[in-house]
């Protein structure tokens, strides 16, 4: 059953993230002249929600098509559209490798058993594509850019640039710049790719200066609710608190202190996660 998107301002609009299927936020700007879709979804059937809402609130063209970066759930969608996909570099260098990838349930098993693919991920795309024998497209780039491209939609500027973050390498945020939106796609997530999970402070907190200094009124993740632009300045303070606790810390106990001495106040199981993933990444150095 198709799901109403949400408007936020205007002219933007998003989905809404659902846990079964790992079903990402996605995004349609529309301005005077054209549309813009934000990523591609982990299905036609996902995407259509976007494309649905495109038909009914305008006549303005939808122009393109943009991902935020490669990961299955953001992509498998993307070539139902017919638009003209729009890229980084790096995203398309692991779109072409995925090109040539089988996706029965025998492969993808294989691949979980080899390290290269996660066993979250295959859950959900049993759940998302569920007959084995599934064919998926995976969308070759109409446009590339290595790390910014901006687009006229009309009255409405879209910003598309690389963000250097954890969860992937190719991670780019889309700026509506008139509206004061940004899509933030997974550049706010841990690095996913080998156990235990975890996010590097320095990285995290060059990712925060740059955010917040969009100043923007709404930030949308792909994965859990959106942000008005003071609450995301609030958890970027605090991401930034527990870059700073973590960073001279070698045990948890250590961490905890360091974040109760520089917050004043208790702490509670989000804080202690929060840390836990600061200090997986010197694990990952040892």
């Amino acid at each position: 059953m198709v799901m109403a998107m949400v408007q936020l301002t205007s002219r933007v609009w998003h989905t809404l993230p659902v846990e079964a299927g790992d079903r990402p936020a996605l995004g349609l700007a529309v301005g005077e002249n054209a549309g813009l879709l934000i990523d591609g979804g982990n299905s036609p059937a996902h995407v259509e929600e976007v494309l649905q809402t495109a038909r009914r609130v305008s006549d303005v063209p939808l122009k393109a098509l943009c991902l935020t970066h490669w990961h299955w759930d953001h992509t498998f969608g993307a070539v139902s559209t017919g638009l003209p996909v729009i890229a980084c570099a790096a995203t398309k260098e692991k779109l072409d490798w995925m090109q040539g990838l089988s996706w029965t349930d025998e492969a993808i098993a294989q691949r979980v058993e080899q390290g290269q693919e996660m066993e979250f991920c295959r859950q959900n795309i049993l759940i998302e594509w569920p007959e084995s024998s599934r064919e998926i497209h995976i969308p070759a780039p109409a446009i590339t850019f290595r790390k910014e491209l901006t687009l006229d939609l009309g009255g409405l500027t879209a910003r598309i640039f690389w963000v250097d973050s954890d969860h992937s390498a190719d991670c780019c945020v889309v700026q509506l710049v008139e509206e004061g939106v940004v899509f933030l796609g997974d550049c706010l997530y841990l690095n996913m790719d080998h156990e235990p999970w975890f996010r590097t402070p320095g990285r995290t907190r060059r990712l925060m200066s740059v955010l917040t200094a969009l100043n923007a009124g709404w930030y949308v993740p792909a994965h859990h609710g959106v942000y008005s632009g003071e609450e995301f300045r609030r958890f970027a303070r605090g991401m930034s608190d527990l870059c700073q606790a973590a960073e001279g810390a070698e045990t948890l106990e250590q961490a905890e202190d360091s974040l109760r001495r520089l917050t004043g106040r208790a702490l509670c199981e989000e804080d202690r996660q929060g840390l836990e993933e600061f200090l997986n990444a010197k694990a990952h150095r040892a």
